[in-house]
């Protein structure tokens, strides 16, 4: 399961994580899944640097290798993935393809125009409301 989520508004965009999250662990989330460090949710943050690149991604893949610790699902979260380069992405596709039934990808951007066609195409869209 691969998701995209495409906006520009934080607060709507955490919202959509966490509908999706609660759907995905089907139960109501009462903690702050941001705040907090469940062990089944895996972050690759690119706010902070130029471009995410293959290492990132890489080293990002093997803390998604493991199933889920106390969840029904493992939760990989890439933010500001448009900072993906195309030989990331390219790295990434694999894995999207072949994740199983208890991992999901969340990938986040504020365009899709920035991602390889084949990563989009392997994601469910959801736009945010702006």
């Amino acid at each position: 399961m691969t998701y995209l989520i495409v906006g520009n508004n934080e607060e709507n965009i955490k919202e959509e994580i966490k509908r999706l999250i609660s759907k995905l662990w089907e139960r109501d989330l009462n903690e702050d899944i941001f705040e907090s460090k469940n062990p089944d949710i895996h972050i690759l943050e690119g706010s902070n640097i130029k471009s995410i690149g293959i290492e990132d991604v890489k080293n990002f893949q093997k803390d998604m290798v493991f199933t889920p610790f106390k969840e029904l699902v493992q939760i990989g979260i890439v933010f500001n993935s448009e900072k993906l380069t195309p030989q990331a992405q390219n790295s990434f596709l694999k894995t999207l393809e072949e994740n199983s039934n208890t991992t999901a990808y969340i990938l986040v951007t504020e365009s899709e125009r920035s991602l390889l066609p084949t990563v989009i195409s392997r994601c469910s869209k959801i736009y945010t409301k702006e």
